[in-house]
């Protein structure tokens, strides 16, 4: 049992990989909607997965509106990865007022 409780205690703990304000606010709203799916420890990866799913669902004026708010290209420009550019729409679904549809349906959306 001792071996067992050290074992554990080894193990590595999953972190945070994203930051910022926007992540920060998107992992509060999502750590009280569904914990259990610890949508704080997503990848950028499976953020823009979500994004994209989320955006799909949008009517054509709320896609004009991320689209308007999204400064990815000029935030990101020269970065390579994921991160920068998830976090950027993270930022554009806060100013549009989308964050917490995005939340409720990365709570329920279930990757493949």
């Amino acid at each position: 049992m001792v071996f067992l409780a050290l074992a554990l205690a080894a193990m590595p703990v999953p972190s945070q990989v994203l930051d910022g304000a926007s992540f920060d606010r998107f992992a509060r709203q999502a750590d009280r909607a569904c914990p259990a799916r610890q949508l704080r420890l997503i990848t950028p990866a499976s953020l823009d997965w979500e994004e994209e799913g989320f955006e799909e669902q949008l009517s054509p004026q709320h896609i004009r509106s991320l689209s308007a708010a999204n400064q990815q290209e000029a935030h990101c420009a020269g970065r390579d990865g994921l991160a920068c550019p998830t976090v950027e729409t993270l930022k554009a679904m806060i100013h549009t007022r989308l964050l917490r549809p995005f939340v409720v349906f990365a709570c329920s959306h279930r990757q493949p």
